[in-house]
């Protein structure tokens, strides 16, 4: 009877501190390397670790492996970490903020400004998708907005048809959405990837009707928005993902190739990565592009890190890791 009043008494005080995050993970400001990425894959089991973000230059000098608490019991009296690793960070177009989610802990995505200052744990849910966001162009995440989300009702705030799926705009620095997007994209997709630029809105979809681990089935495809004239174009490709400009589209196909397209004139390259056709594609994440449209960076099945010139076809090793982006 003791032990079950000290257990009682010790959870309500453990609750009274909440999760300790720190406020400013880098108290000089966010590291000058050029790319971010994950340690981990997106399917990592949970619990303590000791590797948060990691940090790399282009020429894959200058690593820097970081370790922060994301979320984890108070800052005194439950120091283990549930989690302590993001999952798909992603720069903004001008590489001075950074955003990511975590998974399985609400809410679950936070971003980290240029002082190194980290937001997001007042907000609310804002992507069930778990490791797909992206930066706008004005500095708002877009993010898919699922009736399984926990703040579904508060961020829809209008019904949606059997018909569409609602993207929104949102700032984490203030928990607020900034606008709301519907898109005609039937209920039984999940949406993932989702990139806005100035002419198209691109997607990645995937089938609930079919394993998203079994790429024998196709279980996913991307969907191409005219911002102007709301055409969709479809077709079958993985990881969509937009320059910074909006002229160019950079997705895999199923064998494995990466496909670069000219979204102004409709050419394409394809290109051979390290990827192949027996890959799971959950394990790998959308390529980031270099701020010159020159090269694109990716991770394969085995956690590897590439840099690939889509002009040259030069590939080079920069390090192990998952979801990296060029800042």
């Amino acid at each position: 009877m003791v032990w079950v009043c000290f257990i009682f008494l010790f959870s309500k005080i453990k609750s009274s501190f909440g999760r300790y995050e720190p406020p400013q993970p880098f108290s000089e400001g966010l590291p000058e390397s050029e790319i971010v990425f994950s340690p981990y894959d997106p399917f990592f089991a949970h619990g303590t670790t000791k590797k948060t973000i990691g940090f790399i230059d282009a020429d894959g000098e200058n690593l820097e492996v970081v370790f922060f608490n994301i979320a984890g019991g108070s800052a005194i009296l439950w120091p283990r970490n549930y989690l302590t690793y993001v999952n798909g960070p992603r720069w903004n177009s001008n590489g001075d903020e950074l955003v990511f989610t975590i998974s399985d802990v609400s809410p679950n995505v936070r971003v980290i400004d240029s002082d190194g200052f980290m937001h997001g744990k007042d907000c609310v849910d804002i992507d069930l998708a778990g490791y797909h966001l992206e930066f706008n162009d004005d500095g708002s995440v877009i993010a898919w907005i699922s009736e399984l989300n926990s703040g579904y009702e508060q961020l829809a705030g209008s019904e949606i048809s059997d018909d569409e799926q609602l993207i929104v705009k949102y700032d984490v620095m203030s928990c607020q959405v900034i606008e709301k997007l519907k898109v005609p994209i039937s209920a039984e997709y999940w949406l993932h990837d989702i990139n806005l630029s100035k002419y198209y809105l691109s997607v990645m979809i995937l089938d609930t009707n079919k394993s998203r681990f079994n790429m024998l089935e196709r279980p996913y495809k991307t969907l191409l928005i005219n911002n102007e004239t709301g055409d969709v174009k479809e077709f079958i490709g993985v990881h969509p993902s937009q320059s910074d400009d909006g002229t160019l589209l950079a997705y895999f196909d199923y064998s494995g190739y990466l496909v670069v397209e000219n979204l102004l004139d409709g050419t394409k390259k394809i290109l051979e990565t390290t990827i192949t056709e027996d890959d799971d594609f959950e394990f790998i994440c959308r390529p980031g592009w270099s701020s010159d449209n020159q090269w694109v960076i990716f991770n394969d099945r085995a956690g590897d890190i590439y840099k690939l010139n889509i002009k040259t076809k030069e590939m080079v090793y920069i390090t192990e890791g998952f979801c990296p982006d060029w800042r």
